[in-house]
């Protein structure tokens, strides 16, 4: 009996610390309908003045990435972000340069986040929100 007590509970322990975080990420793995707004903008003397904005509809993928907590997001042709998955469904983006980037998921089936990156004298903005299909 004692040998059973001491084999559930390493059971439970080990998938305590190894499982939650992967299985967590793997609910938003799959086929995404996307919509990207993307913003260029210059800086002007009382201001911004937007140089182009265009509205995306891509069929894309979020995928597993290299670690537990990552994942690729191809969100339109030609752009592709690793973003790290928090325990509450918090998105942080890392791209080189990107500035100001974060989303969140609701539920399983729809994610929110926005990228930023900062030149001299202008700039440029995703905002994206995702549908799973």
């Amino acid at each position: 009996m004692n040998r059973i007590r001491i084999i559930a509970t390493t059971l439970t322990v080990l998938l305590f610390f190894t499982g939650c975080d992967k299985y967590h990420r793997n609910n938003y793995v799959g086929d995404w309908e996307f919509v990207t707004k993307k913003l260029v903008y210059k800086r002007v003397d009382n201001g911004i003045e937007i140089l182009k904005c265009d509205t995306i509809y891509y069929s894309g993928k979020i995928s597993s990435g290299s670690n537990d907590k990552e994942l690729v997001f191809q969100y339109t042709e030609g752009d592709k972000v690793s973003a790290y998955l928090d325990i509450e469904g918090f998105l942080y983006v890392t791209p080189c340069g990107a500035i100001g980037s974060n989303g969140y998921f609701e539920g399983n089936s729809k994610v929110y986040f926005d990228i930023g990156w900062e030149y001299p004298d202008a700039g440029e903005g995703h905002y994206i929100i995702g549908t799973k299909k």
